[in-house]
């Protein structure tokens, strides 16, 4: 059974929930700290994935002039594995084609298990990126959008 989940605009009362979510879903070398964060609530980036009303997961989003960059997502541990990231990649999609971006593209670890869900969704990777994250490689992730006749 799919968890009926809404995304919002992150607000100011969302950000000791996603501080929260971010200190679980990552190591210490690559979290976000609270000021990094408030400064991505503040450009209007961060958005927040809630659950009746309880923030369980968020991303955020850095729109340039022809893409979008995924620049984190993480999702709280017990709503892993429940369709929550799927949902999150759908909206990121049809939001980055609402604003007619040509492609939408993030960086991952190599280790990374959501890198087959990235897969699913059609994104392919573009290069690998020697020692982006410390002491392990990356990948630079695309999925570009066909052009798409208008009116269909």
């Amino acid at each position: 059974m799919s968890l009926d989940i809404k995304i919002y605009k992150a607000e100011k009362k969302d950000l000791n929930s996603v501080l929260k979510i971010e200190n679980s879903s990552f190591n210490e070398i690559d979290r976000f700290s609270k000021k990094t964060l408030i400064y991505f609530l503040n450009k209007k980036r961060l958005w927040v994935v809630k659950h009746k009303k309880n923030v369980v997961g968020y991303f955020i989003l850095i729109c340039y002039k022809k893409s979008v960059r995924i620049y984190s997502i993480a999702v709280e541990k017990k709503y892993r594995k429940r369709g929550v990231g799927s949902k999150i990649l759908y909206f990121i999609l049809r939001f980055s084609k609402f604003l007619k971006k040509e492609k939408v593209v993030l960086e991952v670890r190599k280790s990374n298990k959501s890198i087959s869900l990235y897969k699913k969704f059609g994104f392919k990777i573009k290069r690998i990126l020697k020692d982006y994250y410390e002491n392990e490689d990356g990948y630079k992730m695309e999925l570009t959008f066909k052009n798409e006749k208008k009116g269909e």
